[in-house]
């Protein structure tokens, strides 16, 4: 689905679950096949992984692992993305910051779990809210241009 056609099947939607939806079919249409949207902070003051949730589609397994292994303590894809405006590439993390052994760790489990591409958007809001959106793929590296980074960003 072009960019466009996402925007305008969003007009006029009224609940959060219909936007998730046609945010699925556009993100399935640039071979995305999992995303989740969290708040990491309201006004200034940082929410754990449980308090931020709003939505995933990611499979169950992984969010359990995730969880058990208290993976958004260091996950450096979310920290990373608080810490900047544009989105990113999830393995290509280590390119933009300095990472910790644990981090490194975090992110050959995310390989190993058979995830090959993923980007990160940053989200901030107004009184010092931010929010992560990551969106990833099992099945392909993802074809991306600045472009469409910028639109899925907007989305």
């Amino acid at each position: 689905m072009p960019f466009r056609e996402f925007l305008a099947k969003s007009s006029g939607l009224l609940t959060a679950d219909q936007l998730f939806a046609n945010l699925n079919s556009y993100l399935s249409s640039l071979s995305f096949e999992f995303f989740s949207y969290h708040i990491t902070a309201a006004h200034l003051r940082k929410l754990n992984l449980e308090a931020g949730f709003f939505t995933n589609n990611f499979p169950q397994d992984w969010v359990s692992h995730y969880t058990a292994k208290g993976y958004y303590a260091y996950d450096p894809i979310i920290l990373t993305a608080s810490q900047r405006e544009d989105p990113f590439h999830w393995f290509e993390v280590g390119k933009i910051a300095d990472l910790t052994p644990e981090q490194n760790a975090y992110l050959k489990d995310l390989a190993a779990w058979g995830f090959r591409d993923g980007v990160a958007i940053p989200i901030f809001s107004a009184k010092g809210s931010t929010a992560y959106f990551g969106a990833g793929s099992k099945t392909r590296a993802l074809a991306l241009d600045p472009v469409d980074l910028t639109q899925i960003q907007f989305a």
